[in-house]
């Protein structure tokens, strides 16, 4: 395992054993997350810029110190997007893996339950300042529809903007090419998906023989996507719910049996 699992997490791998003959196994590497109190300096001067409604209700994104993320909301009831002014709100982190999905406790302290973390009296800014915009980018997982990123930044109203495709998670890439955008004071959030590139790869099976028919058939797209398959000449579905693919990263192969 690995050296600081305990602190930082790590890796752990597991070789089964027939300890009677000493055969060993396929090995396996189980991932170990130790997720701590979020780094809330990440939202120390956070701003929101004059009636952007999109961007008080929508969550954010900050890590802790072992790079771990957290969707982060706050009591919008506490603030009048209409009135420049600074605020006191109070935030919830939710601790949450790559897809954006809220991640379960597996230790002994609250097993079971999603990871959070509060921080109360935390200071908010509505700035009505349109030679600065303060812009976001909710960035979504196309495949879930959970929020698993955001950016944010300030520029003149009208300008361009452009999306960090650096920053993006480990894997994903933007299922739209756009990269730039307008800022627009009256519209400063704006929600940009992004999704894993699947590399699929379908055998095609004669139902009674068991026998493949023609070739593999590959390409890539982006998971969460439908691609429709054609059956070779002379051959129908034996499942018409084959015809259409969803493309997924846990499963990028797939048998299907047509007669």
């Amino acid at each position: 395992m690995s050296s600081n699992i305990d602190t930082k997490g790590g890796e752990i791998e597991f070789t089964p054993t027939d300890v009677t003959y000493g055969i060993k196994g396929n090995s396996l590497i189980r991932h170990v997350k130790i997720f701590q109190e979020p780094d809330w300096n990440q939202l120390a001067n956070r701003t929101l810029q004059l009636n952007d409604k999109n961007g008080l209700s929508k969550p954010v994104t900050i890590t802790d110190s072992n790079g771990n993320k957290y969707s982060v909301t706050m009591n919008s009831n506490a603030i009048d997007i209409t009135k420049p002014g600074q605020y006191k709100v109070t935030y919830e982190a939710i601790g949450i893996d790559d897809s954006g999905t809220p991640v379960i406790d597996e230790g002994s302290h609250v097993a079971g339950n999603k990871i959070v973390y509060t921080k109360r009296n935390q200071l908010i800014t509505v700035s009505g300042d349109k030679t600065q915009v303060n812009y976001n980018f909710i960035i979504k997982n196309k495949k879930t529809g959970n929020v698993i990123d955001t950016q944010s930044g300030q520029a003149v109203d009208g300008s361009t903007v452009m999306i960090d495709t650096s920053k993006l998670p480990s894997g994903y890439a933007l299922s739209d090419t756009q990269k730039t955008f307008k800022v627009d004071a009256k519209n400063p959030t704006k929600t940009i998906e992004i999704a894993k590139s699947v590399n699929y790869d379908i055998k095609y099976l004669d139902k009674d023989t068991n026998q493949q028919i023609g070739k593999d058939i590959t390409g890539a797209g982006d998971e969460g996507s439908s691609i429709v398959l054609q059956a070779p000449s002379g051959y129908e579905f034996a499942d018409t719910s084959d015809m259409i693919l969803t493309l997924d990263s846990q499963a990028p192969q797939k048998t299907i049996y047509l007669r």
